[in-house]
């Protein structure tokens, strides 16, 4: 059964983030915390939509080249167009 409610190791073991990633998160506003006496606790969907709002990695433009010459069909349409109109 998944966790409802994660401590902050928790929290950092399930998001792979370090304690300070964590709490800079919660300070910023960008990950919420609930206190339920001394500790401090976060629902598994605050943490799920903390993640899923992280900035995707853009390639690299020497790797993508090198995956168009591979394998084009992995590359979505949108990274080519976005990639021919940087030639």
């Amino acid at each position: 059964m998944e966790q409802f409610a994660l401590t902050i190791s928790e929290a950092c073991a399930a998001s792979r983030a370090s304690r300070t990633t964590v709490y800079e998160a919660i300070k910023a506003g960008q990950l919420r915390a609930l206190k339920r006496g001394r500790r401090t606790i976060i629902l598994a969907a605050d943490l799920r939509t903390w993640l899923e709002g992280l900035p995707a990695v853009e390639p690299k433009r020497k790797h993508l080249d090198a995956v168009v010459q591979t394998a084009p069909r992995l590359v979505s349409p949108a990274l080519r167009q976005k990639d021919e109109r940087q030639c």
